[in-house]
C-alpha cells in the first residue's frame, strides 16, 4: 500500500500475534504526524459517514481523507484504513431500523418502529433497492475502487442480537421481554441473527477483504480469513442466566464464522459474563473498556492478566506512549496489541525502540 511501505515487516508481526508468539516487541499500532508534511487530520464521524452514505457525498470527503492518510506516518503495525458506515445502529438499518443523524453530531440515533407485544413482530435482512444494505453494499463497492493500493477497507461496526433489537424496539420494552416473553425474545433474536452470515459475506466479497486482508475498528490486521469486532453492550443488563440463555448462544455463533476476533467488553455490568466469554475458544482478544467514571484500564492490570491467563490476548486502547514504556512488560508481550498516537513520528519510532524486549 502507497501509505504503507513496510507492509510487509508489519504482516509478520500480525501472523505472529494471532498465533499468540512474539518477535522482539509486543504488536504495536503507532500513529503520529508523517516526518516532512503537513499534517492534515481528517476524520468522518458516523453521523458524517451516515451522511456521506445517504448522499453520495464521498466526493467531498475522499480527497481530504487522502490528504490525511498521505500526512500520517503508520508506524509498527498500524495500517491505515477507511471505515464505512451509518452509525452504531447499522445492522438494525438493515432490518428496517430508522437511523436519524444530525450534521456536527458525531452519533447517529434509531427510532424505536416496534411497539406493544413481541409477539406481533418478526425481524428479516432488507435487500430491497435503495434500502441500508443496498446503500452500503453500493459504497462499499465503490470505495473498493478508490482505496486500491491505498487503504483497507473496515468490516462493520456490527451491533448485532440484543443490540440490534434495541435499535428496532425501545430497550425499555426489551428488559421486558426477556422477563415476560422469553419465547419470543429468543425467536426475534433467532431471526436477527440469521442476518449475521448473509450481511457478514456480501460485505467482506464487496471491500476485497478475501485478497487484501480485513480489520475492523479494532486495528487488529487480518492477512487472510474472515475478522470482525464481537460484542453485546446490552449484555450488562443481563444476569449470567439470562446470558446464557439471550446473549451468549448469538456470541459463539458469529465466533464460529470467524478465523479471528476481537470481543469488544464494555463497562462493569458486563464483567459477569467475562468467564463464560474466556470459555470461548474462538475468541482471541478482549477490548476491555471500563465505562465513564472509572478508571483507565492501566488501573484493571489483574482483569488483563487474567484475560491473557485464559488464553486470551488483550488490546490496550488508552495507554499513553510514557505508560507503555513503564508498565509493558507488565503483561505477556505475546499476548498484547498497543495503538497508540504520538505527537511527532520520531517519538513513534522512539516508542518502538523502548518495548523492544
Amino acid at each position: 500500500m502507497i501509505y504503507k511501505p513496510d507492509l510487509n515487516e508489519a504482516k509478520r508481526y500480525w501472523r505472529a500475534f494471532w498465533e499468540k508468539e512474539v518477535l522482539d516487541r509486543p504488536t504495536m499500532c503507532v500513529t503520529a504526524p508523517k516526518d516532512g508534511t503537513e499534517y492534515k487530520p481528517y476524520g468522518l464521524s458516523p453521523a458524517a459517514n451516515y451522511f456521506a452514505c445517504m448522499n453520495d457525498e464521498w466526493d467531498v470527503h475522499l480527497p481530504k481523507l487522502e490528504a490525511s492518510m498521505e500526512s500520517t506516518w503508520y508506524g509498527g503495525e498500524a495500517m491505515p484504513w477507511l471505515e464505512i458506515t451509518l452509525g452504531p445502529d447499522v445492522y438494525g438499518a438493515f432490518l428496517g431500523a430508522r437511523l436519524e443523524a444530525r450534521r456536527g453530531e458525531h452519533t447517529t440515533w434509531s427510532k424505536p418502529i416496534w411497539d406493544g407485544e413481541l409477539a406481533q413482530y418478526s425481524a428479516a435482512l432488507d435487500i430491497s433497492e435503495g434500502g441500508a444494505f443496498d446503500m452500503v453494499r453500493r459504497v462499499y463497492r465503490r470505495l473498493a475502487d478508490w482505496s486500491e493500493n491505498k487503504c483497507l477497507l473496515g468490516m462493520l461496526d456490527y451491533h448485532t442480537h440484543l443490540d440490534a433489537l434495541c435499535a428496532l424496539r425501545d430497550p425499555m420494552d426489551v428488559c421486558m421481554d426477556v422477563i415476560d416473553d422469553p419465547e419470543n425474545l429468543s425467536r426475534v433474536l433467532d431471526e436477527i441473527a440469521a442476518a449475521y452470515v448473509p450481511v457478514f459475506e456480501a460485505l467482506y466479497a464487496d471491500g476485497r477483504m478475501a485478497q487484501r486482508g480485513s480489520l475492523g475498528w479494532a486495528p487488529t490486521y487480518l492477512e487472510k480469513g474472515r475478522f470482525a469486532v464481537v460484542s453485546c453492550d446490552y449484555s450488562c443488563m443481563l444476569s449470567p442466566e439470562q446470558g446464557r440463555k439471550f446473549f451468549l448462544p448469538y456470541v459463539r455463533q458469529e465466533v464460529e464464522h470467524l478465523d479471528h476476533c476481537v470481543y469488544h467488553l464494555d463497562g462493569k455490568g458486563a464483567l459477569q459474563h467475562l468467564d463464560e466469554l474466556l470459555a470461548i475458544p474462538g475468541i482471541d482478544c478482549i477490548q476491555w473498556v471500563p465505562g465513564d467514571g472509572q478508571p483507565r484500564s492501566i488501573e484493571w492490570m489483574e482483569l488483563l492478566k487474567k484475560i491473557q491467563s485464559a488464553g486470551k490476548s488483550v488490546w490496550i486502547y488508552d495507554w499513553t506512549p510514557e505508560e507503555i514504556r513503564a508498565r509493558f512488560r507488565e503483561l505477556d508481550p505475546a499476548k498484547t496489541v498497543f495503538s497508540v498516537r504520538c505527537s511527532t513520528q520520531r517519538e513513534g519510532e522512539q516508542l518502538l525502540r523502548d518495548v523492544k524486549l
